[in-house]
């Protein structure tokens, strides 16, 4: 797991617009080349492009509580 603030990635979708600022945490999943930002008591996991910024995956944001499985710190 990468640790990525602060980071400037441009996103793409309407949703995750919420999501470009005033972020609490964010990390970058090696294991699915997948970009997590959490803010407040929510989360959207992003499919990141290197060199070309993210896109928000289909069902995002999503209540932090219902984080099935959370990597490990």
């Amino acid at each position: 797991m990468s640790l990525i603030l602060p980071f400037k990635v441009p996103i793409k979708g309407s949703l995750a617009q919420n999501f470009t600022s005033n972020i609490d945490a964010s990390f970058l999943s090696e294991e699915d080349n997948k970009l997590y930002l959490l803010k407040g008591d929510q989360y959207v996991r992003l499919t990141f492009y290197v060199g070309q910024g993210a896109t928000m995956d289909s069902g995002y944001p999503q209540p932090i509580s219902n984080w099935v499985d959370p990597p490990d710190s």
